[in-house]
């Protein structure tokens, strides 16, 4: 458990980009955002396949380009409207650049590309004033985003990343003609009692505060420059739902990135001091009540298993590999044993 993963890799670098792309990015950036006199153009060098982001360096100043491969229209619009909202309410987040047109977005060769105001910095390394500094971030992200106009704008967890799932009719598709295929059928109980649980437990807090959230609160979607927070980042995920879905997430990995950084010393010994310092922090901004506090396991289970669910479907659809959808889902499995260690914490604290 708690062992550093691709999220735990902090430093971002940056690698040329081939004749053919340069030309590509250069071209929206001239053509549709009217950015002139291009001197260099950098693409992020990171482990997900998506991350199509380019440091573009011009007479106008430095900026990052964005071309979206997956998402819709209408979940760059959503997102969209988020980061302008929070924006305008003095939040650390990206600032949109308006293309020739006044668009924050536009289609080139079957694409669609944002720019936005570079931001200098690296990901959320894992120190203890870092988990401070992020954790307040969030909390007034999630203060501003209580006042989000037309919160139903924005698609409810359910439609991002489904709970449902019937797992008698995708194990009996299934032949074990593989690791991850073998895994799943011997963990089939395992995965329908689990489920049934988080259905059972979640359809009882529909008095749990409901709001637009960020989505993907992780260590790489943060950027600090100078030991300061210079931006919450990746509004793509945004979804409206529980608070506390997004208190649990980011609670479980901004503090599981402290413990990693903590390296020799033991996570038994980091574990509690990290929750604690992460939780006080965000409250200092965004008050919380015992009652969510003492359901923020339950929430990390409900995210978990929606990302390990997407891995499933993700596999029978053919667009993952067995080998890369095993190794997502033994890390989603271990993401469970360190959740268990959160909630033994929390039942100390008296939640």
């Amino acid at each position: 458990m708690f062992e550093a993963n691709a999220h735990s890799n902090w430093m971002i670098r940056w690698k040329p980009i081939p004749p053919t792309l340069l030309n590509h990015v250069s071209r929206v950036a001239e053509q549709e955002f009217g950015i002139r006199d291009i001197t260099t153009i950098r693409q992020v060098d990171e482990w997900e396949q998506m991350s199509n982001n380019f440091r573009l360096t011009a007479r106008g100043g430095t900026f990052l380009v964005r071309k979206n491969i997956v998402a819709t229209l209408s979940r760059i619009e959503a997102s969209t409207s988020i980061l302008q909202y929070l924006h305008n309410a003095g939040v650390a987040v990206p600032q949109l650049i308006s293309a020739i047109d006044g668009r924050h977005c536009v289609e080139y060769e079957d694409s669609y590309w944002q720019v936005f105001g570079f931001i200098s910095g690296n990901h959320f390394r894992g120190t203890l004033e870092e988990l401070i500094q992020a954790a307040k971030a969030v909390a007034k992200m999630h203060s501003a985003l209580a006042s989000f106009p037309e919160p139903r704008r924005i698609p409810n967890a359910d439609a991002v990343m489904p709970l449902e799932f019937d797992t008698q009719t995708v194990m009996s598709s299934f032949r074990g003609e593989n690791q991850f295929e073998r895994t799943l059928i011997g963990q089939k109980d395992f995965l329908e009692n689990t489920i049934r649980y988080i259905r059972e437990v979640v359809a009882d807090l529909g008095r749990m505060r409901q709001q637009a959230l960020h989505g993907d609160i992780h260590p790489q979607n943060f950027l600090f420059h100078n030991s300061a927070c210079a931006a919450i980042i990746d509004f793509g995920n945004s979804f409206f739902g529980p608070l506390m879905d997004d208190v649990a997430m980011a609670c479980h990995r901004l503090t599981r990135q402290y413990v990693v950084h903590q390296k020799k010393r033991p996570w038994p010994k980091t574990l509690s001091p990290g929750l604690r310092s992460f939780l006080e922090a965000y409250m200092t901004i965004h008050p919380l009540s015992d009652e969510e506090l003492g359901f923020l396991p339950v929430f990390m289970t409900d995210l978990l298993f929606r990302k390990l669910l997407n891995n499933i479907r993700t596999y029978i659809q053919g667009k993952r590999t067995a080998e890369i959808a095993y190794t997502q889902h033994q890390r989603f499995v271990n993401f469970m044993d360190e959740i268990h260690a959160v909630e033994t914490e929390l039942y100390s604290f008296g939640l």
